[in-house]
């Protein structure tokens, strides 16, 4: 096949390339190191996986007795010397000998990986200055395996490409060549014999083991990089369209990725998104392996049970019965307290058939629809709108939210109806916007704005259900409305009538929270993906039993054509692996296939982070402790916005809820900033601090004047940290957040980042928020 070298973004440079039989090959060519922040991320990534493997240890050391036995057999120079061969000839030979021994021990260890994919073994002649004569006879020709890189599940050829250019490009080994070809396949190349073969020892103890240790040496340094950037590419599958990748850090629209950032990078973004940590990762990895493992899709089930049980350990232990259906964010997770609903509504339907409407009934809909029972109604209240998922309110109606799913990566129109659903219930939503436009306040009378919502909506049909949320913790760590307004709600129109979720996505609360509203409303959205960290997005819906026997019952009774209606809508976020055991009926009626694993991945990489947390806080003295030690560094951050950057930095009003289980602590772990350039100008809106969010992760030192910045100054611009996105306010102004995450808490309770040495990097986001807002418009002049 015709090849060309592939190109990269550092420079190349060309070793000597052998002679090939096969004249229409191209010369290969190996790379120079590339030191691009791609790289240096990876290298910080193979520091902590430096004992996987996907070899069967069995094969592994029948390959190595085969190798040397091989090489045994082999006759010496000596031997060929004495029969008359000229002596470079016979070291030529041995040496092609020994290549072709290397050959198949390498090609042994990389039939025994489920990541390294032979895709042909050919000799080639050695080259004129390698043996000294033309002589083009079979016995002096050595060999060279061409491989392709990528672990089980990667579904595309530019996934393949992608692992074996990145694998082989980070190595920087000369040993080891890329090359393209036309139709654009990605190969690796390595040619036999490797490193310098002694010809008068090469058969002897000391020399079989030094070849040995150097090819199982090359083998691991190939086929460890290649499972972790598999793992990374399978890591981002399985989500919408916030999570597209770009650049050679392989980052979304918030900078972040399923690739581990460098030490030097400042995390203050668990509020909005976050790339694994290194040992997060490792768990990742160690998750694919598990899956790998096993023939075919057989083990996904079990993988996506055991991760939801860990959830339910963790989250819900007080719970009787509970369970958990992981998706792949927050708001994918919206659609299963929909469905409940539905189904509640077209049970009331049937009740109260004589006291609708015909409009009500649903007789207006066209001939031949799924089911001859009523149509049921629903309204979902979305409180804090602007505050929780932007996509949140198009999932409480049924209507895709991204322009792409998740299962399947189909593409679909922004805000149209999901498959059915529709046919089974009219689906409306209601948004309510908390804070006040004047002060950024809760609203006075937010409670009362809720309930009245809430009552318009039930009196308006004796079959409608609403599904009102309680938000306990919003994008900037507000809790809405008040649990006595949802009381008296569940009080007047019954828990059939109103279906109580909590949205707990941002997950800043104590203990105490899911166990408490399990047991009393049944619903709770929850993630691994804010304040934990895991990589974005794992979601989920934690049911309690009564919730998950009353699921059960209604669908079963459902006719299957309604139960083909509730799969075809769930199909886009759901595979059957998901949902398991939970709701068993419609599990049967998903399409088949893998898990989304994915989905599977990330949350094995957010629930390292829950478990180490809940491990941290243990063995920190309990929650009493975990929450002075949240007080602290908030009360430390608040103290010094408000004393060092009071120009330019100006705290949104906080709720705190001391006393209360919605937050760690009782205090607000999201520190809502405004940005302006001084105290006489207006406030930043949102367009202009996305601009400013891009600041903080760049450097952005070199882009004002020079002696526009002091040395420390300029220091300060060229850090990269990671904030929470801009949030929009009612008044039209915006603010950036910067918040704590689990690994900072663990971080932080176990002593690993003592208070002081964790605040020198919050000086310095502060300080960088401070100059970017001061030197706002010098700064967008020069980027743009």
């Amino acid at each position: 096949m015709n090849t060309t070298t592939v190109a990269t973004s550092s420079t190349r440079k060309t070793t000597q390339a052998c002679r090939r039989t096969h004249s229409n090959r191209s010369v290969l060519r190996c790379g120079k190191k590339n030191t691009n922040t791609r790289v240096m991320a990876s290298s910080t990534e193979q520091q902590t996986t430096n004992n996987i493997s996907t070899a069967c240890p069995y094969e592994v050391s029948l390959a190595q007795m085969g190798f040397k036995k091989e090489m045994r057999t082999l006759p010496t120079v000596h031997d060929a010397v004495r029969e008359g061969e000229p002596k470079q000839k016979a070291e030529t030979t041995f040496k092609a000998s020994v290549g072709w021994a290397q050959a198949r021990y390498f090609e042994k260890l990389c039939t025994s990986s489920k990541v390294i994919h032979i895709v042909s073994s050919e000799k080639y002649d050695v080259p004129d200055s390698m043996c000294g004569c033309d002589d083009d006879d079979s016995s002096t020709r050595s060999q060279s395996i061409q491989f392709r890189l990528g672990g089980p599940r990667l579904d595309t050829t530019a996934d393949v490409n992608r692992v074996t250019g990145n694998v082989i490009e980070m190595l920087n080994d000369p040993r080891v060549r890329v090359s393209v070809s036309a139709s654009g396949t990605v190969v690796g190349e390595i040619c036999f014999p490797l490193d310098n073969v002694n010809a008068w020892s090469g058969t002897s103890g000391n020399a079989m083991d030094a070849m040995v240790q150097s090819i199982q040496a090359l083998f691991m340094n190939v086929e460890k990089p290649a499972i972790v950037e598999t793992v990374q590419c399978l890591m981002e599958k399985g989500s919408d369209d916030r999570s597209v990748f770009k650049g050679e850090e392989r980052v979304n629209k918030y900078h972040t990725g399923m690739i581990p950032k460098p030490a030097s990078t400042i995390h203050r973004g668990s509020c909005t998104s976050s790339s694994p940590t290194p040992s997060a990762q490792e768990a990742a990895v160690a998750m694919a392996q598990r899956m790998w493992s096993a023939p075919g899709y057989s083990s996904d089930t079990q993988l996506m049970h055991e991760v939801c049980e860990r959830v339910v350990s963790l989250l819900a232990p007080d719970v009787d019965g509970a369970m958990m259906v992981a998706h792949p964010s927050g708001t994918d997770a919206e659609n299963f307290p929909l469905i409940h609903a539905i189904m509640k509504s077209r049970e009331l339907a049937i009740k109260h058939n004589n006291e609708r409407t015909a409009v009500q009934r649903g007789e207006d809909r066209p001939q031949g629809e799924l089911t001859d029972n009523p149509r049921g109604s629903v309204t979902s209240i979305v409180v804090a709108a602007g505050e929780v998922g932007s996509g949140t309110a198009q999932a409480c109606e049924g209507r895709y939210f991204s322009s792409r799913i998740p299962i399947g990566g189909s593409q679909v129109e922004m805000s149209s109806e999901l498959p059915t659903l529709h046919t089974l219930a009219r689906l409306d939503v209601h948004e309510m916007v908390c804070r006040c436009e004047k002060v950024g306040m809760l609203r006075n009378n937010y409670d009362a704005m809720v309930a009245e919502a809430a009552r318009a909506a039930l009196h308006s049909d004796p079959a409608k259900v609403v599904v009102l949320h309680m938000v306990a913790g919003s994008k900037t760590g507000m809790t809405v409305p008040s649990e006595s307004c949802v009381d008296e709600l569940v009080a007047e129109f019954g828990k059939d009538r109103v279906i109580c979720v909590l949205d707990c996505c941002q997950m800043r609360h104590e203990a105490a929270l899911i166990p408490r509203w399990l047991n009393e409303h049944g619903f709770a959205l929850v993630t691994a993906s804010k304040f934990y960290a895991g990589p974005s997005f794992a979601g989920g819906v934690l049911m309690s039993g009564k919730r998950v026997d009353e699921m059960n019952a209604m669908i079963e009774s459902e006719q299957a054509a309604v139960q083909a209606a509730y799969a075809n809508a769930s199909a886009s976020y759901l595979t059957p692996h998901d949902v398991g055991a939970v709701i068993p009926q419609l599990t049967k009626m998903l399409p088949a296939g893998p898990c989304n694993y994915g989905m599977l991945l990330r949350w094995a990489s957010g629930l390292h982070e829950m478990e180490r947390m809940a491990d941290s806080i243990q063995h920190a003295g309990g929650a009493a402790a975990a929450g002075e030690a949240m007080c602290s560094w908030v009360n430390a951050v608040r103290t010094m916005v408000d004393a060092s950057h009071g120009d330019e930095l100006v705290r949104l009003p906080v709720e705190d809820y001391e006393g209360l289980d919605y937050q760690v602590g009782g205090i607000n772990s999201i520190v809502a900033l405004r940005l302006r350039s001084d105290a006489n100008s207006r406030f930043l809106n949102a367009d202009e601090l996305k601009q400013v969010y891009g600041f903080m992760y760049s450097d952005a030192s070199d882009l004002l004047e020079e002696g526009t910045l002091t040395k420390e100054e300029k220091d300060i611009m060229s850090c990269k940290i990671l904030l929470g996105q801009p949030v929009a306010m009612p008044d039209g102004s915006a603010v950036l957040r910067t918040c704590m995450g689990a690994p900072q808490f663990s971080n932080l309770l176990s002593g690993e980042e003592p208070l002081d040495v964790m605040l020198k990097s919050d000086t310095t986001v502060l300080a960088k928020l401070a100059l970017c807002a001061r030197h706002y418009e010098a700064l967008t002049l020069a980027s743009a």
